[in-house]
């Protein structure tokens, strides 16, 4: 006990959950000591805290786990949840309470009350239909808290009130409360509304159905803790409904009815239960007649009495049984004798009796036969299989027993030889049957040999105490110690293929079984180097099959492997030059030869002018020191453009004239392109400049991707027109004219001089025209010298490049 508290171990399958006891039991005033769920935890948790109470589940609690709690913790209380029946009272495995599975969980700590509180009143539940649960001894300081938390989860969970009776009188602790709205007393269940709490009727009604048909499917799938659970829910909403106004005549024959068909699939040990919450609405089962105890009496000496042994019958149903009739049938009947109390009266439901059985066999052999026991004006019965053997002690004997062992052969083995031998003994008989076969076997150590080995002895006696040697048996050879191998030392330099390593073997005992001397060879793959090769190994065996593996041995430096060559990869842009490619190579073996190939660089090699959009580097070749090589390149996809664009002016003729402010266009589309990198820009005038008179020139320019540029250009003039001021079909001895550009406007100037060449391009002039500032025209007087008739007078302007013709007939 822990600061006043009893102190409780839970182990095992409780319940549908553990820690749910756990948090139960702690709020009824337990210390829960601890949570195990193997035999091995649990024996450690009760020798460690000795606790008041072990509440185990039926898988852990057989006859050895019951009997070591005992031996560990005699004054702990051992309380067994099961879903079997209890084992009889005198039976060595019992323990001290038992709980049904399935049970509410007061119906624990009630069990606990009755093994741990020690004062004198007896403990009632006043639920109608309980039965007086126990009687126990006065109690230490401080417990009767225990008891007032046993009484409130009793309330809780649907046993009613608890009525302490003590030597002074009656003192009720908890007790049934008033359901709510109500004025009759009644029994609160876990989920009931609190008061105060509203639930329209007909919902709870509706719960309710669905909580019977839930009833119904967990009986029929055997879940009956699910089962218990939905029982409990139903009964709540049903109450939750009547308190409503509603009538629960149909429903309760709803009920009636739905487990009517399931109520035979019930256990006979949770009958009870169902009964004490669904009172009159759990349909009648009948009577049913349960056996509890062992038929089984082992080996008994023929005319002597096996001693008597009781059967509990009891009655599992819920109705009162009379016995017809307690017999024993069967071709061995009369070797089983009995005796009980069971017919003389009415046996109540959960009532029992009890049935004394003894075996007295007449004969040597194995007896067997039935206990029947048949109720009476009902179809129930049952049955329990009887068993016993009859045997017979024969007379003594003084003859040891008689031991054959077989030989050893002349040749070696390699192992313990193991002789088989038999003893038989023709009187009282072996004392051991294992001594009817058994062996002898050397003993000879691992890793040795031994010529002349000896097995070991063995003692064989008979029931009465006479003993025989077997052995020692001698001259057996035996050979435990493989052969010896040594094999040559590992070259430590590095070496460009695998290496062999020759060994030699001997053996001193059976000898060997292979060849002396033999090889072990390096496997290193092609393109691998290993600075700690491994050679194979081997097993070398003796003719007896002890055998030693030869290798591997470790420590070669081979190197199959080129170095590894890393160059940087071509990229997509375009280069105007050759790209430079750097490179480098390692070496994990025996190093790159010569040093200076660790790095390098390869490039490419496109002919000025051209372009190459798959250009390829040129190659190095890289070697280590053991003549592994490896070719660096050729690397492809470079991208390189040493050509200029190419540019088309088809609209331009070389050598044109316009005339002055002349509106000219390019005309056809200029046409850049390029074979490399693409076209960049195309530089090209909209239109060409006539702005003044002289020689010029129209360029166009293009530039690629990468910066090669190309320039194309062709030359024109601009000249003036020259308009007539006189008429050239008139006789005339002077030339009048304007100078024009193209629309015709008079751009002549005192500042541009015209100039007439010759006439005729015979007669040479040099003169200046006059200008005439007032009339902006020039004037020229042709000389008298020239002869009449049609001429052509050739003259030129300032800056124009163009010598123009002017026609006139001369007087």
């Amino acid at each position: 006990m822990s600061d006043g508290r009893l102190t409780v171990v839970i182990a095992g399958n409780v319940y549908l959950s553990a820690d749910g006891v756990r948090l139960f039991l702690e709020g009824s005033g337990y210390d829960v000591a601890a949570l195990v769920s193997t035999p091995a935890e649990l024996r450690a948790a009760v020798a460690a805290r000795r606790p008041d109470a072990v509440i185990v589940g039926d898988e852990l609690a057989g006859d050895d786990e019951v009997a070591a709690l005992r031996g560990l913790s005699p004054d702990t209380r051992i309380v067994v949840v099961t879903s079997r029946a209890a084992p009889a009272p005198e039976a060595p495995d019992r323990a001290d309470a038992y709980v049904s599975r399935g049970a509410p969980l007061a119906a624990i700590t009630a069990a606990l009350a009755t093994l741990l509180v020690d004062l004198p009143l007896s403990i009632v539940a006043t639920a109608p239909g309980s039965a007086e649960l126990a009687a126990v001894p006065r109690p230490g300081p401080g417990r009767l808290r225990v008891l007032q938390f046993v009484a409130a989860a009793a309330l809780a969970f649907g046993l009613g009130g608890l009525v302490l009776v003590f030597s002074g009188g009656t003192r009720e602790i908890g007790g049934p409360r008033a359901l709510p709205g109500t004025g009759t007393p009644g029994t609160v269940f876990p989920g009931s509304p609190t008061p105060g709490s509203t639930l329209p009727a007909a919902s709870a009604l509706q719960d309710a159905r669905t909580s019977l048909s839930r009833l119904v499917q967990a009986i029929q799938a055997s879940r009956f803790d699910l089962a218990v659970s939905e029982a409990r829910t139903m009964i709540s909403d049903r109450q939750q409904a009547e308190r409503g106004g509603l009538s629960m005549g149909d429903f309760d024959a709803e009920v009636l009815s739905s487990l009517q068909p399931v109520v035979a699939l019930l256990p006979a040990d949770m009958l009870p239960m169902f009964r004490s919450i669904l009172g009159g609405l759990l349909p009648p089962v009948g009577a049913q007649i349960q056996i509890v105890g062992g038929g089984t009496f082992g080996q008994v000496q023929v005319g002597s009495s096996s001693g008597v042994r009781n059967l509990v019958i009891g009655n599992a149903g819920d109705q009162d049984l009379q016995f017809s009739g307690i017999q024993i049938a069967g071709a061995s009947a009369s070797q089983f004798s009995q005796s009980s109390d069971c017919a003389q009266s009415a046996l109540p439901p959960g009532g029992s009796c009890t049935v004394e059985i003894s075996f007295t066999p007449t004969a040597p052999g194995e007896k067997v036969a039935t206990l029947v026991v048949q109720a009476q004006d009902v179809a129930a019965s049952a049955s329990l299989p009887l068993a016993g053997t009859g045997v017979v002690v024969p007379p003594p004997d003084t003859e040891p027993p008689v031991i054959l062992c077989g030989q050893p052969g002349p040749g070696w083995t390699g192992a313990d030889l193991v002789i088989t031998c038999t003893a038989q003994d023709g009187g009282s008989g072996l004392e051991a049957a294992g001594d009817a076969s058994f062996s002898l076997a050397t003993h000879v150590p691992a890793g040795t040999e031994d010529g002349n080995a000896f097995t070991g002895t063995r003692t064989v006696c008979d029931r009465d105490g006479n003993c025989a040697q077997a052995g020692p048996i001698g001259g057996i050879k035996v050979d435990k110690r493989a052969p010896q191998v040594s094999c040559e030392k590992p070259d430590r330099s590095w070496q460009a293929d695998n290496a062999t390593v020759t060994c030699r073997s001997q053996d001193h005992g059976s000898g060997l079984a292979s060849e002396a001397s033999f090889a072990l060879v390096t496997t290193v793959p092609r393109d691998v180097e290993n600075a700690d090769a491994q050679t194979g190994s081997r097993p070398v065996c003796d003719a007896v099959d002890n055998c030693v593996t030869a290798g591997p041995i470790g420590g070669f430096k081979i190197d199959r492997r080129a170095p590894k060559v890393t160059c940087d990869h071509s990229d997509a842009a375009w280069h105007r030059d050759d790209v430079q490619v750097g490179c480098s190579a390692e070496d994990a073996g025996s190093g790159v030869q010569p040093r200076s190939d660790a790095s390098f660089t390869l490039s490419t090699n496109v002919p000025a002018g051209t372009a190459d959009g798959n250009a390829a580097t040129d190659t190095q070749r890289v070697c280590d020191a053991v003549g592994n090589c490896v070719t660096a390149g050729p690397i492809r996809g470079f991208r390189i453009d040493k050509a200029a664009p190419w540019i088309a002016l088809s609209g331009l003729a070389n050598g044109a004239t316009y005339l002055l402010n002349q509106s000219v266009s390019v005309g056809a589309p200029v046409t850049c392109s390029d074979e490399g990198s693409g076209v960049a820009t195309c530089s090209v005038p909209n239109t060409v400049d006539t702005s003044a008179v002289g020689v010029f020139s129209f360029t166009a320019t293009a530039t690629d991707e990468v910066g090669n540029t190309a320039t194309t250009s062709v030359s024109y003039s601009v000249t003036y027109g020259v308009q007539l001021r006189f008429d050239t079909t008139e006789e005339t001895r002077k030339i009048e004219l304007r100078l024009v550009d193209a629309n015709g406007t008079n751009v002549s100037s005192s500042s541009i001089v015209v100039t007439a060449l010759d006439i005729d391009g015979e007669t040479s002039l040099g003169r200046r025209f006059t200008y005439s500032k007032n009339d902006q025209e020039y004037s020229f007087a042709v000389p008298g010298k020239v002869d009449s008739g049609p001429h052509v007078l050739h003259l030129t302007a300032s800056d124009d490049p163009v010598t123009h013709a002017v026609s006139f007939v001369y007087p």
